[in-house]
């Protein structure tokens, strides 16, 4: 969801092929099942709340799954790309280059949502108040952390790379998985928290990205190690131990990691049998600014319209809405002079720019 450009390969054999600009067409296979998720969570959290169906078990343990691993990849894949875009910009453009398609967005659709959420306060799950609009400058609503938080992990190592001449970035992962894991008993503040909890695999995806052939053929080679971890893992935490995604620990912090090396690993492998996951992976940014808008308007329609209240159908229907309306949209605002709407109008791009591009 920040930004994105990817498509695959297809068997252990094939070797890994990228552009003379750098350009990892896997990448938007990653992003495109990334977003899938993160709109299906949100829609099924949406459904429960809205109180059309009752939270069950079955539900519980399909968002810890969900909510295990989607957002650590968005990081991860972030960080696998810091060093390239660092290179292409240097310090100060990757930091102007991403206030313009990070903040820029992060301010105009936090405030489009919550003016659409105060005026339609009677028919939504959400009850924001006009004086919260004052306060996305330091605590961020909603999915909208998310955007927030990837600025403030760029802001960070850009720093560690200006300070000092050579950063331990294996160091700095050991530092950040202790952080990450024992956060709890820091008592950090909300935005601090969600660094610390976060930030680890932004550096992991740095660490990866040093060594981006190794990385790509060894997630190629071992998928089905990598399949048979991630699936007895998940199965483990969440059914012989009964754990949730919001427990803290080693356990939590692994089953991520294999989990997203898992989601690449697929992505690479499937490289030329993922069409439309490819190209909702090239929209993730868009989906991931409109689609709590396009899901929660899906769930009212069904259900104050329509009186569906079918957990599949609003299911189904809200995640598709959630996915291709934010496309929709976010074509029709470039086609028609809206470009601003999505980042900054100075950067005299009409669209985002692909971070999977060196």
């Amino acid at each position: 969801m920040v930004r994105a450009d990817a498509v695959y390969a297809q068997t252990v054999s094939v070797p890994r092929q990228t552009s003379s600009k750098g350009y990892y067409a896997w990448v938007d296979n990653v992003k495109g099942i990334g977003i899938i998720l993160v709109v299906l969570g949100h829609v099924l959290r949406g459904i429960e709340k809205a109180g059309i169906v009752q939270k069950n078990s079955a539900l519980i343990v399909v968002d810890s799954i969900i909510y295990s691993f989607h957002m650590p990849l968005f990081f991860f894949v972030s960080g696998l790309f810091f060093h390239n875009s660092l290179g292409k910009r240097h310090s100060d453009g990757l930091i102007r280059n991403k206030f313009d398609t990070i903040v820029y967005p992060y301010i105009v659709w936090s405030i489009v949502q919550g003016c659409i959420e105060i005026i339609l306060s009677h028919y939504t799950n959400s009850h924001f108040r006009p004086i919260e609009l004052l306060s996305i400058m330091w605590t961020p609503r909603d999915q909208f952390w998310f955007l927030y938080i990837l600025m403030m992990c760029f802001v960070v190592f850009i720093i560690f790379e200006s300070a000092f001449v050579k950063v331990n970035y294996f160091l700095v992962t050991i530092i950040l998985s202790v952080l990450c894991v024992f956060r709890d008993r820091l008592h950090a503040p909300f935005i601090f928290d969600l660094f610390l909890a976060n930030a680890v695999y932004f550096s992991v995806g740095i660490l990866c990205g040093k060594f981006m052939v190794l990385f790509e053929g060894m997630c190629q080679k071992y998928i089905v190690f990598l399949l048979v971890a991630a699936f007895s893992s998940q199965y483990i935490f969440h059914f012989f131990c009964g754990f949730n995604y919001t427990r803290i620990g080693f356990f939590s912090l692994y089953l991520s990691l294999i989990s997203i090396l898992f989601i690449i690993g697929i992505s690479i492998n499937l490289e030329n049998r993922m069409g439309v996951i490819k190209y909702i992976g090239k929209y993730s940014m868009p989906i991931y600014l409109i689609h709590v808008i396009a899901g929660s308007g899906a769930r009212i329609v069904l259900h104050g319209f329509f009186h569906m209240n079918d957990l599949y159908v609003q299911t189904a229907f809200g995640t598709i809405v959630g996915v291709f309306c934010p496309i929709v949209i976010y074509k029709y605002a470039n086609s028609y002079g809206m470009s601003a709407l999505f980042i900054m109008p100075r950067s005299g791009k009409p669209y985002l720019a692909p971070s999977s591009i060196r």
